[in-house]
């Protein structure tokens, strides 16, 4: 291939079976699917940086890139960036043009920096570390088939909580107007605040957490756990549909700091790990960052399996400075 043979054209509707293709090509591991990058497309800020476009070589599409303001540090001046290579196509010259296009357009914007993830696993990995990215944390991907697991180890924790005082309700069966989801958002908040993270942690305004999480098309009401005292939220435990047959995704489980050392972390996980293989599905997948310990034992007693870790990368700029138009 030469540099002459090389062109780039902007994503459009019409592209996303083509770009489905080249996800999952890239990552055949974690396959994507088309609905969820739809929605994730959906749930953008509109004034939000993005930037989705397509290599060809000749006429045949053969990678994409994009970068968008970092959704997790909106004010931070910061973009992120993803590259989509085919994995059979590693290290055959495609990546180089592919980067370099993207680098280009995004210093553009004047960005502070540039994020992005990658497992382990991957060409990106050296690729990415040679120019100048740095590790920032790893996220640790695990999966637990529902099929073998073993509950009987756990239940001590569903009856240490229940001494505590504290219920586990699904959320389905709670009051669901506006007042209890501001309750709900800012326990949220709250443990958000004390996950391992290499960033200072960012809540979004509640109207856009309502329109993300409380009002995700896949999020399961009738499986997302909330442990209450008395009418007081003091733990909750996620759980979304995925689009992949039989399995279910872990959102947050997580305990306000007054309430925990007392088994509801562990109840909650209980309690969801029971529902959904009462509700006939078959594996939960969950991701945990590398160095939250507390939840990575819960996970690794229960039988967790663990898979490629994400690495987060980073790429600093310094401060930002002036974007151009478009």
């Amino acid at each position: 291939m030469t540099m002459t043979t090389v062109s780039f054209r902007p994503f459009t509707e019409a592209d996303y079976p083509t770009l489905l293709e080249l996800m999952n090509a890239a990552y055949p591991d974690t396959p994507r699917y088309e609905q969820d990058v739809r929605l994730f497309d959906q749930q953008r800020d509109p004034q939000a940086r993005f930037v989705r476009d397509l290599m060809q070589v000749g006429d045949r599409v053969v990678a994409a890139g994009e970068y968008e303001t970092h959704r997790a540090l909106p004010r931070a001046g910061r973009l992120a960036l993803r590259l989509f290579v085919p994995r059979a196509q590693w290290g055959q010259g495609l990546e180089v043009p592919l980067f370099d296009h993207l680098l280009a357009r995004a210093l553009e914007e004047g960005p502070s920096g540039l994020d992005t993830s990658v497992p382990e696993n991957s060409w990106e990995l050296p690729f990415l570390q040679e120019r100048g990215f740095r590790e920032t944390e790893r996220m640790w991907h695990s999966v637990l088939d529902l099929s073998t697991f073993d509950a009987a180890p756990f239940v001590r924790f569903r009856q240490r909580a229940a001494s505590a005082g504290v219920s586990l309700r699904p959320l389905d069966t709670l009051a669901r107007d506006e007042a209890f989801q501001r309750r709900m958002y800012a326990a949220i908040s709250e443990i958000l605040l004390d996950l391992p993270s290499a960033t200072p942690f960012e809540p979004w305004p509640f109207e856009l957490w309502q329109e993300r999480a409380w009002n995700h098309p896949l999020r399961r009401h009738d499986l997302t756990l909330l442990a209450l005292e008395g009418d007081e939220i003091v733990g909750i435990a996620e759980l979304y549909g995925t689009h992949e047959p039989g399995a279910l995704r872990i959102g947050l489980t997580g305990v306000r700091r007054p309430w925990r050392r007392r088994g509801v972390a562990q109840a909650l996980k209980l309690e969801g790990t029971l529902r959904a293989r009462e509700a006939g599905f078959e594996r939960v997948r969950t991701v945990n960052h590398s160095v939250n310990r507390p939840m990575l034992a819960i996970n690794e007693a229960m039988g967790f399996v663990k898979e490629p870790a994400t690495v987060h990368l980073a790429l600093d700029l310094g401060a930002p400075g002036p974007r151009s138009e478009s």
